[in-house]
């Protein structure tokens, strides 16, 4: 399929005052990409040409670049095909989107009501720092009543910065969201003179490798994607960028690092995509699946040091024992079989060329061997999480 697709937004605050028109065609390109992404209808592997505005950016690589991060995001998925549109566009937008009230930070920090965004807001608030939140809805369970009655506790309201989008998605994909997030984070930033945004995932799901199994990997997060939107906050002359603070952690040290009151309130974030709009789940109590990818890496993760009492409660409970004649165990099995795969070439040492390993995108000299140690000491929590829940039962 080639479609064009019109803009649906031009710009997302009001009498923003910007260096540059070329910032401001950038983020109108990476939320034109996100809500094509999930408004129109289309069947997988199709060819999906967008236009985006170049007018001031033309000379910029901003059309290429954005396109070659789309499509590896998308992980063979959808093909893009982004074209220049090489009008002036509309001056400045809705101030409904926005209303950000005189507040002031050091940082914008991505929030989405996950476990790793939580750990992240926990990293920022222990060591006393003047951070905003940014948080963009797609369905009301990302960031439940729960648990911003505990984090406004904490944390002044003014502190988190939301947005809403509840329209239905035509088409249901996670794999350009970080889209949305980042070119929101860069508006807010500009209006606010920020420099600093935060992305906080761990680090082997932000490299997430496809093993060639049934599980579609995202590269929502990957230092590739975070590296091309840096760059061409470079090329504009913006001086914002972009980081993951735990690209060398694995979810289980991240998760550890919390202090007990915080640890007490991981089951109110939700990791399992597939709960979050499914009827059949009982969302107020953040029940979630227990058998996709996500949520055995999240079991995984919280037994590597013993913090399973804190965890949520899910459809299939592998903390209650591995039961086998469970209607959804083939597919905590199949979440299974990725994790065992994902071990043993760890363990072999092939996992690199499922990496995308680059030292052009990361920002560390001695990226390698941090990112070597990382999946060591992944590989020791699996086994550790195998020993409790899985070897006995088929021993």
């Amino acid at each position: 399929m080639c479609t064009t697709y019109p803009y649906k937004i031009y710009t997302l605050i009001e009498n923003l005052s910007l260096d540059s028109n070329a910032l401001l065609e950038l983020v109108t390109g990476m939320i034109e990409v996100y809500f094509f992404d999930i408004d129109v209808k289309r069947n997988d592997n199709e060819e999906i040409a967008l236009e985006i505005p170049t007018y001031y950016s033309k000379n910029l690589s901003v059309q290429e670049i954005l396109e070659e991060t789309a499509n590896y995001m998308c992980n063979g998925e959808t093909t893009w095909k982004l074209k220049a549109n090489n009008e002036k566009i509309p001056a400045l937008y809705n101030t409904e989107l926005f209303n950000l009230g005189g507040i002031s930070g050091d940082s914008i920090n991505l929030f989405s009501g996950g476990l790793d965004s939580y750990c992240g807001l926990y990293s920022n608030y222990s060591k006393g720092k003047n951070a905003i939140y940014l948080n963009f809805q797609h369905n009301k369970y990302e960031f439940g009543h729960a648990l911003k009655e505990f984090l406004y506790s904490k944390l002044s309201e003014d502190r988190f910065v939301r947005y809403s989008f509840f329209n239905k998605k035509q088409h249901l994909t996670q794999r350009t969201r970080t889209l949305i997030f980042m070119a929101i984070s860069i508006l807010v930033a500009t209006a606010l003179n920020i420099k600093e945004i935060n992305i906080f995932e761990n680090g082997l799901f932000s490299l997430n490798p496809n093993l060639n199994h049934s599980r579609r990997t995202t590269k929502t997060t990957h230092p590739r994607v975070i590296r091309n939107i840096n760059y061409l906050l470079k090329k504009i002359n913006s001086d914002i960028r972009i980081s993951n603070p735990f690209l060398c952690m694995t979810k289980g040290e991240v998760i550890n690092s919390l202090d007990t009151e915080f640890k007490k309130e991981i089951k109110l974030t939700v990791t399992c995509g597939s709960s979050r709009q499914n009827p059949k789940f009982d969302n107020s109590k953040n029940k979630q699946c227990g058998v996709c990818p996500a949520c055995v890496f999240r079991q995984i993760s919280l037994s590597a040091f013993d913090n399973e009492e804190y965890d949520a409660e899910y459809d299939y409970n592998i903390y209650n024992g591995l039961d086998t004649s469970h209607l959804r165990y083939p597919e905590f099995k199949s979440s299974l079989f990725y994790f065992n795969k994902l071990q043993r070439y760890i363990k072999e040492k092939t996992i690199y060329k499922y990496l995308d390993l680059d030292k052009e995108v990361y920002q560390l000299n001695d990226y390698f061997e941090q990112t070597k140690k990382m999946l060591c000491k992944f590989s020791d929590e699996y086994d550790y999480f195998k020993s409790k829940y899985i070897n006995k039962c088929l021993e």
